[in-house]
């Protein structure tokens, strides 16, 4: 009985040092989160509770009054409705066109590793790169997109692309399709290489054919990753402001203002960083919101052993 007790009390005097190695080695990637998400973040909080500008070094608090002018501005609840049309928009082209390239480099084709090296360029390329690619593409004078159409009999005159208001919508959704798709498809590729080829053979045995199979077996077994690439498209596309920004910066006008480029108009170009930071903290709290509900939801708790 004195040995067991003896050993126990060892145990506990070393159990603190048995914390210090993971405690080092977690300790960088802790002290980046903190000074490249934590810190900013609340920074913004705090800033949008502010009357800070950038012209003064000086500031007060105001409490919520920048919320409150927030939510009394029209331009704010235009940029909100563009942000929640171009997210489900965008969102739901990402995942069906991700999904459906997803299943044909699944399948045992030639070369399939090359079309999926090939797929993937899109996502690993600067957003500088794309939007001004799509720049070129629009452009009336030398744009290849209006030299096809003209060609083709299609139109008769070229079109601004990124000054139309009829066309705008479409011109920026296509670059920010084409650049988040291959992640998307990636994603689902990883879920699809999961499943086992048991499920199929047995199916087969049954005498289920491919759609019975695909209706069966896949869609089932792909729930997960159909619930959590939602999850990130709304973040992804709710957020989203670089190739907007190159694009339109928001016009023509305010056609494409989104909650992002509002933002930054605000803090950058008039100079109101407590009114842009209120903006910012808006777009975190919707997406903390729906990250809670995804977390939260039936289907997720589910999942979980």
């Amino acid at each position: 009985m004195q040995i067991l007790i003896d050993t126990d009390s060892r145990k506990r005097r070393k159990a603190p040092g048995l914390f210090l190695l993971p405690g080092a080695l977690l300790a960088p990637t802790l002290i980046i989160v903190f000074v490249v998400l934590l810190y900013p973040a609340a920074c913004t909080i705090f800033f949008s509770l502010t009357d800070k500008t950038m012209a003064d070094t000086t500031y007060s608090f105001i409490g919520l009054k920048n919320y409150s002018n927030l939510f009394s501005d029209p331009k704010f609840w235009m940029a909100f409705q563009h942000s929640i049309i171009f997210t489900l928009v965008a969102g739901s082209l990402n995942i069906l066109l991700g999904f459906g390239t997803a299943l044909l480099v699944n399948r045992a084709i030639p070369f399939r590793g090359l079309f999926r090296s090939l797929l993937l360029i899109p996502w690993v390329m600067p957003h500088i790169v794309t939007g001004l690619m799509f720049r070129w593409l629009y452009n009336d004078f030398y744009g290849y997109l209006n030299y096809l159409l003209i060609h083709a009999g299609l139109i008769e005159k070229p079109i601004l692309f990124l000054v139309d208001r009829a066309f705008v919508w479409l011109a920026v959704i296509l670059p920010t399709v084409w650049y988040e798709y291959p992640f998307v498809m990636l994603m689902f590729l990883a879920a699809l290489q999961s499943i086992s080829p048991d499920l199929y053979r047995a199916a087969k045995v049954d005498g289920a054919n491919a759609f019975q199979q695909f209706l069966h077996i896949t869609l089932p077994c792909l729930k997960q990753a159909f619930l959590l690439n939602g999850l990130l498209q709304i973040i992804f596309m709710f957020k989203s402001f670089n190739l907007v920004w190159i694009l339109t910066q928001g016009g023509p006008g305010d056609r494409t203002e989104l909650l992002s480029t509002l933002a930054y108009r605000h803090v950058f170009e008039g100079f109101s960083t407590g009114y842009g930071s209120a903006v910012a903290t808006v777009i975190f709290l919707v997406l903390f919101a729906v990250s809670i509900v995804y977390l939260a939801s039936p289907a997720i708790r589910s999942e979980e052993p």
